[in-house]
């Protein structure tokens, strides 16, 4: 090779090396599904036509759908072959969970997955447009997943009011309190001090 076209070809493997590095699997697989750590599952009605080779034509829109979302991390696309229990659904996530074996599944990464961001995400994005996102109000993880959010309990103390939620779905972030002393503006509460000694 050419000094130039080597270069070139050391350009074009840095992302494979960084995947390799990582452990992940940039795909798409089929068998396989990063299980976890879902912010957006669209369900999804393909037609016969795109059933060839285990729906891989469908299975090919869905990474296109994580590529185009700068929230992507990794993605799992549900074939309909799972019937009524599993349906077909392409599933965007945050970060990059645990890869595990499941027969009718397509998965991989795209090349923000060793991002920062991905290997270590803050949590779920906040769904919807930006327009959407709360400026003013403190939004509890729980909110950004599917699940149920009901309001477990509100009370005020020494004139600060709050508001507890569980984070009723597959990611356990345990109970959110949102507090606020003006019921204008709301934050999260402070840390927990360290338990005496």
């Amino acid at each position: 090779c050419f000094p130039k076209q080597k270069m070139m070809f050391r350009l074009l493997l840095l992302p494979l090396a960084a995947d390799l590095a990582l452990g992940l699997d940039p795909g798409p697989t089929f068998g396989k599904d990063y299980s976890g750590l879902d912010y957006n599952i669209t369900l999804w009605h393909s037609p016969p036509s795109k059933a060839a080779n285990n729906w891989q034509a469908a299975a090919l829109e869905c990474q296109a759908y994580c590529d185009a979302d700068v929230n992507c991390c990794s993605w799992t696309y549900c074939t309909p072959e799972g019937g009524s229990t599993d349906p077909e659904r392409c599933c965007l996530k945050y970060g990059v969970p645990k890869e595990l074996s499941a027969p009718t599944h397509w998965t991989g990464t795209p090349p923000r997955a060793t991002s920062p961001e991905c290997q270590n995400p803050p949590g779920p994005p906040y769904p919807g447009p930006d327009f959407a996102v709360p400026k003013l109000h403190f939004s509890p993880k729980c909110l950004h997943v599917s699940g149920w959010h009901d309001i477990a309990g509100a009370l005020t103390f020494k004139n600060t009011h709050h508001v507890f939620q569980p984070a009723g779905s597959e990611h356990d972030y345990g109970k959110e309190n949102s507090m606020t002393s003006s019921l204008l503006v709301s934050s999260p509460p402070p840390p927990h001090p360290p338990p005496k000694k």
